[in-house]
């Protein structure tokens, strides 16, 4: 299949919308924005309250109107939806147009190294919306964008007709994601549309778990102006941080660790101060840590990377780029990986020896490497050093296929994200005389390669040891750490857990 990507530049002309909010909400939206109401972490409600207001976005007797309005008052304007519904005429048009990219159909017959797919997939896309795709046969289309253009999307996405618009509730527009209903009202043919974050990699990982669900190939474009927007962004959010600061590290992964691990790792370092950098776009955060050295007096900034929005794929390097100049000395990133090779369990950490990308060796050097051997006291996991790290769109992505291609390669791990970065880095190093350090570390928080090897295991994507998981986080930051403050290797070193 030819692969192209557009801009979505031109105006289809011939449109008229009309709001109409008589339009009833389908019942696998309520159905998923209960499980979203119960299983989000961050909504000011207390238990009795969540089961209270999920009990009634589940009553069909309750209309829409006196849902929002309770939704409303419970959450706060920032989770006020409004039901919204617009009828679309469109003109037929004759003009050649960029193609839709087609998510290809799911094979079960081959199997996959997920316990369990149905409840991974109904876990990310709700298990009202599963069923919905699954038995009403809705087509589904993933658009990486963003939701004020949904407009301009309907009119490249249908070229004729008369359609209406309606708008689904979901707590996590915050993150990115916006959730539409679109009915063909001649054909009376629906569709569930779904706008996320500008990643062709997250794009294509929910354009994938559609086509699970329905059986059936799913839709998916990437809106390459939404995502020039993004790095405009966050080029903008950079240099907000560093007319404050002069930056001299930047790391991604953990950011709530590291504070209080700088001066467990050497006690020479202390923190002077911390400062959070408000008022940026995308969500994002940085908090700036300035450091500094009790014995040779040396101070430096230490910014830590956070966000609202749902950063993947190559989201990570489009947030990263702008920091990459002759006064930053290192890019840290910290994440959680998957296992492709046999001695490598959950919630192990493994420091990768090489990247690469689908066809591709970067050849940046993970200067984690140069600690070889440290071990915590208390970190009962092994520290895997000797990992290949390679590079995959979604864990949805590695079925037996995929594996065996991987083992063949010697790939000991794989994320959406790592490879990427270091990738970015490695382009900046080959260009300019400065080098920038990359110190990257993986906590293994599943094992794919289990299907292969016909091992049971107990932790996957969907059965976390959070207890085990946050041992390993620490662990992975002072490992990276004593890489950014050059910890000299014989006072740090314990022996290697065998």
């Amino acid at each position: 299949m030819k692969v192209i990507f557009f801009g979505l530049l031109f105006l289809f002309s011939g449109m008229t919308l009309a709001q109409n909010l008589g339009v009833e909400l389908p019942y696998f939206a309520r159905n998923d924005l209960a499980h979203e109401v119960i299983e989000s972490d961050f909504i000011p409600l207390e238990s009795e309250a969540r089961q209270s207001l999920t009990a009634d976005i589940l009553n069909p007797e309750i209309s829409d109107e006196t849902l929002i309005k309770k939704t409303h008052s419970l959450l706060g304007g920032g989770f006020d939806f409004l039901l919204e519904s617009l009828e679309t005429n469109l003109l037929n048009k004759k003009e050649k147009r960029s193609q839709i990219l087609s998510a290809a159909d799911f094979n079960f017959e081959v199997s996959h190294s997920i316990h369990d797919a149905d409840i991974y997939v109904k876990n990310r896309i709700g298990h009202g919306t599963f069923e919905a795709l699954r038995k009403q046969h809705l087509h589904a289309i993933v658009i990486g964008g963003e939701a004020r253009q949904i407009s301009d999307y309907i009119k490249h996405l249908f070229s004729g007709g008369q359609f209406q618009l309606q708008k689904l509730p979901c707590l996590y527009e915050k993150w990115g994601l916006s959730k539409f209903y679109v009915t063909n009202l001649m054909s009376g043919q629906k569709y569930l549309l779904w706008i996320v974050p500008p990643s062709l990699q997250y794009v294509r990982h929910y354009a994938q778990l559609f086509s699970y669900a329905r059986k059936a190939p799913s839709q998916y474009f990437l809106d390459l102006k939404a995502r020039a927007d993004l790095q405009l962004a966050a080029d903008r959010n950079a240099s907000k941080v560093k007319r404050i600061f002069r930056i001299d590290h930047v790391a991604f992964g953990y950011n709530s660790i590291w504070e209080k691990q700088i001066s467990a790792i050497d006690s020479n370092w202390s923190v002077l101060q911390k400062q959070k950098i408000a008022g940026l776009e995308l969500g994002v955060q940085f908090e700036i840590l300035t450091i500094k050295n009790k014995q040779t007096g040396l101070q430096q900034n230490l910014a830590l990377f956070a966000s609202d929005q749902t950063v993947w794929g190559e989201l990570v390097s489009i947030h990263m780029k702008p920091f990459l100049s002759a006064d930053l000395k290192s890019v840290t990133f910290l994440g959680s990986a998957g296992s492709l090779s046999a001695p490598l369990n959950p919630y192990d950490v493994s420091v990768p020896v090489e990247f690469k990308t689908a066809g591709q060796n970067i050849k940046q050097i993970n200067a984690v490497q140069k600690i070889y051997g440290y071990q915590l006291p208390d970190f009962s996991r092994k520290v895997y050093w000797e990992s290949k790290h390679g590079h995959t769109y979604s864990p949805i992505q590695q079925n037996s296929s995929y594996l065996r291609t991987m083992m063949r390669k010697n790939i000991g791990s794989v994320d959406v994200e790592q490879s990427l970065v270091a990738e970015a880095v490695e382009k900046f190093n080959t260009q300019n005389p400065h080098q920038i350090q990359f110190n990257a570390v993986n906590v293994i928080t599943d094992k794919p390669v289990s299907l292969l090897l016909k091992e049971k295991t107990q932790s996957d994507l969907d059965r976390l040891d959070r207890d085990q998981k946050a041992k390993a986080r620490t662990m992975a930051v002072q490992l990276a750490l004593m890489s950014v403050l050059n910890v000299k290797q014989q006072m740090q070193c314990l022996s290697l857990f065998q």
